[in-house]
């Protein structure tokens, strides 16, 4: 008797859910006259996971408003940026920005957030993001 496509190791990775591995977090905030500098945080994403997409939808949230979206790690060591994903874009008028970057594999959990700038932000802003848990070995 045969044991047919064996894992190779134990440590082998674990794929399991309805859509696979497919993950999305999404996260709605309202800023209240947020100031420059502020960071704004939506997400934790799992060490192990692959991050695929990532959109930043905002309402109109003031004149010379801008926002920028980064991740760092949950830990607080050194990596990621603050625009990591997006770079400062204005967000006056009601809009949707996508990163259009290569996957970031996380080898840590890592925080997703904004950086406003430009202005005070009133209004709500919302982010997507769509990753894939491949786990840890």
């Amino acid at each position: 008797m045969a044991d047919l496509f064996k894992p190779k190791t134990l440590k082998d990775r674990v794929f399991a859910g309805t859509f696979g591995n497919n993950s999305a977090s999404i996260k709605t905030r309202t800023l209240a006259a947020a100031a420059i500098g502020d960071k704004v945080y939506f997400a934790i994403i799992p060490y192990g996971a692959v991050i695929h997409s990532v959109t930043l939808r905002n309402a109109a949230l003031g004149a010379s408003t801008q926002l920028s979206l980064g991740w760092e790690y949950k830990d607080g060591t050194a990596g990621g940026s603050a625009t990591a994903f997006l770079t400062a874009g204005a967000t006056a008028t009601a809009g949707s920005r996508e990163y259009t970057g290569l996957p970031v594999e996380t080898d840590k959990d890592v925080v997703a957030y904004a950086t406003v700038s430009g202005g005070a932000a009133t209004g709500e802003v919302a982010v997507i993001i769509e990753y894939e848990y491949i786990g840890t070995e």
